[in-house]
Formats: C-alpha cells, structure tokens, sequence
C-alpha cells in the first residue's frame, strides 16, 4: 500500500530542521502508534468515509512520553507551523491517565497554545487543539495503552476466544511460578500475534498494514469523528 501521509520523526533531533507540509498533524508517542496511525488513516475503511484522513494530516512521533514538552516546542517553531489548522496530541495513558492529561495540559499551556482539560475534546485559538489517550481514544481517560486497544479491535473471528486463553496462561505463570510480567499488555498483544499464521513476528505497525485490526470497530468511532471535527477550524 502507498503511504500518502508525510510523516517526520522527532525522536532523535534537538532543533527544528523538518517542514510541516499538512494542515492537520497528529503528534503521536513512539514508533508503534506512528505506524499504527498511518495505516489506519490509510486505510480503505476510512478513505471510504472521507479523502481528508489520507490527504490531509501528517502523522509526527515526538518519542518517549518524557520527551513530548521539548519536541512539543521544536514543533511550534519548526517550518510550517504557521499553517498548521489543527494539532491532535496522542499518548498512552498508561497506569496513570490523570498524570498523563496533567502533562499533555501543562506541555501546552508553557507554550500559550490552546490547552482542553480533557481528552476528546477540541480547544480553539490561533489554531484548534486536542488531545486524545489511548486505549480508549475518546473523551474519557483511562488508564492503557496502544496494545489494550489493539487487543479489543482484532479483525479474527476466533481472536476474543485466543486472548482470554493467552491471560489464562499469563495469569497462571505469575500465579504458579511467580514469572513477573511489568508489560503485560504487550505480552499479550504479541502472545497473540505468535500463535497466528499471519502476524507471527510482525511488530503493531506491520500487523497493521498486514489487516490485522477491524479499522470499522465501534472502538474507533470516536477517533474517526473527532478527527472530522478538526476540519472545523473555527
């Protein structure tokens, strides 16, 4: 499939060097949701909803969550800012999704940009702002991650049946002989991928191209509505 997002990475840069070539950016954590997020705004599904997701938004990983305050500030000052109408920040919420707003708030209001309190939600100004946690990619914020997401939007049939028996078999490895799993949802995810023909090996991004995700689950409505809301500038 052709990629039709431009995409920058600002894992490893320390000054604005890249141009902003769309007039809506996602800024994402890491490489999985990078990849995550541009197959699925590339996807058939939604080109059949609209031509914005695939033409429209440039997907930038910003990396670790830590760094997101400093790239955060590359990012306003980078070529191409000036034209940007719409900036959607994405992280996991992780095992804390009051901390992970709280950061994403006080990121945004250090460089007087519009700041929602709340995820789901868009803030307007010079140009509309909003922020969304995944695994629930809506206007609520609990705790997860990409991988809890990936978990409930599974394309196969039998996967719901897998899964229970994958955490069956994790619970008893830490129950039975105390294996310490402190990234659980990933062992999971992955657990699940290894079993299959098909996405055995493949990391979230590759499983992503390769269909592995039902890109019309209702878990995603949100995030697809949302997105159109940013059309809206003002």
């Amino acid at each position: 499939m052709s990629e039709r997002i431009e995409t920058m990475d600002f894992s490893t840069i320390s000054k604005p060097h890249s141009t902003i070539s769309k007039p809506h950016l996602i800024f994402c954590e890491g490489a999985d949701e990078f990849w995550f997020l541009v197959h699925f705004l590339n996807s058939a599904e939604l080109k059949e909803t609209s031509s914005f997701f695939s033409n429209d938004i440039q997907v930038i990983n910003f990396g670790g969550n830590e760094d997101l305050p400093q790239k955060l500030e590359v990012l306003t000052v980078s070529p191409g800012f000036s034209s940007v109408k719409s900036l959607l920040i994405i992280r996991d919420a992780e095992r804390n999704a009051e901390q992970a707003v709280s950061q994403i708030v006080r990121s945004l209001e250090r460089l007087q940009l519009p700041a929602p309190r709340h995820p789901g939600v868009w803030e307007s100004g010079k140009i509309k702002v909003g922020f969304l946690l995944f695994p629930a990619c809506n206007n609520s914020a609990s705790e997860g991650t990409l991988e809890d997401l990936c978990l409930s939007v599974l394309k196969d049939a039998d996967s719901s049946a897998a899964i229970e028996e994958i955490r069956t078999f994790i619970a008893r490895l830490k129950s039975e002989h105390h294996r310490p799993f402190p990234r659980e949802h990933k062992n999971q995810l992955h657990t699940y991928f290894s079993i299959t023909d098909k996405y055995v090996g493949m990391k979230i991004g590759e499983a992503a191209k390769a269909h592995a995700f039902d890109w019309n689950s209702y878990k995603l409505q949100y995030f697809k509505t949302f997105l159109l809301e940013a059309v809206n500038t003002h």
